[in-house]
C-alpha cells in the first residue's frame, strides 16, 4: 500500500477502493473505517450547511414580506378554484351580521332575485 505511486497524493476515495480490491478491510479495518468517515463528514456537513442557509432564507423572506407584496400575491390566479356549475343560481356571501338580521327570509329573497335576472 505505501508502495503505491504518489501514496501522499491520493483521495481518501482512492485509498478505499485500493483497500477494497486488495481486501484489506478487515485487516486494516480501523483504517478502512476511518477512511469512511472522511468520505461521509463533508456530505453532511454541507447539507446541514444548506439546510441552515435555506432557514436563513426563509425567515429573511417571512420578515421582508410587506403588505404591498401580500396583496400582489393574492392576485396571482389559484389553479385550486375552479368555475362550479351552479345550475343558473348564484348565491351571494353576506356578512355575517347580515345572516343574523334577516334570516332565512333574506337569503331567500337573494336566491329568488337571482333567479329572476
Amino acid at each position: 500500500m505505501y508502495n503505491m505511486a504518489n501514496f501522499e497524493a491520493r483521495s481518501p476515495s482512492d485509498l478505499l477502493h485500493f483497500l477494497t480490491l486488495k481486501e484489506l478491510t478487515e485487516s486494516m479495518l480501523q483504517l478502512y473505517h476511518l477512511n469512511c468517515l472522511v468520505l461521509i463528514i463533508p456530505v453532511s456537513t454541507s447539507v446541514e450547511r444548506s439546510f441552515s442557509a435555506l432557514k436563513r432564507i426563509k425567515t429573511h423572506a417571512r420578515n421582508s414580506t410587506g403588505q404591498d407584496h401580500l396583496g400582489a400575491l393574492a392576485l396571482l390566479p389559484s389553479p385550486i378554484h375552479k368555475e362550479r356549475p351552479t345550475n343558473g343560481l348564484r348565491f351571494h356571501l353576506a356578512t355575517r351580521s347580515g345572516w343574523r338580521r334577516g334570516g332565512s327570509e333574506q337569503r331567500d329573497a337573494s336566491v329568488q332575485s337571482d333567479e329572476e335576472s
